[in-house]
């Protein structure tokens, strides 16, 4: 998980960018490169990237909430958008729109461009 208290050291060491996609008065976003992502591949750190965005799942792991149990971690620390539109370790369907609302707890950054 990112550890928020270290987030401008790590700016300014230039491992993530903080982008100010916001509006005036707004929340600036972090972003992050595909090589970060992939150092939180494993159930203990699991960062999911989908359509862009990038969310930290471990708390969910950690609570033992997934619908598909394992299947989730085969996401970690990857572009994890096929995986999540086509599930091809369960049912093979999109995940529903609940699901994604749901995701949407666990954003925290966008991909770095």
């Amino acid at each position: 998980p990112i550890d928020v208290r270290n987030v401008n050291e790590e700016v300014d060491k230039g491992e993530i960018t903080e982008v100010d996609n916001s509006e005036p008065g707004g929340v600036k976003q972090l972003a992050y490169d595909l090589a970060e992502i992939a150092k939180h591949d494993n159930a203990e750190d699991c960062w999911l990237l989908i359509d862009g965005k990038i969310y930290d799942v471990t708390p969910f792991i950690a609570g033992g909430k997934h619908g598909g149990g394992d299947a989730i971690l085969e996401g970690c620390g990857i572009d994890s958008t096929e995986l999540y539109k086509t599930r091809p370790m369960g049912s093979g369907t999109e995940h529903s729109e609940t699901a994604y609302g749901y995701l949407d707890n666990f954003f925290f950054a966008n991909l770095k461009k």
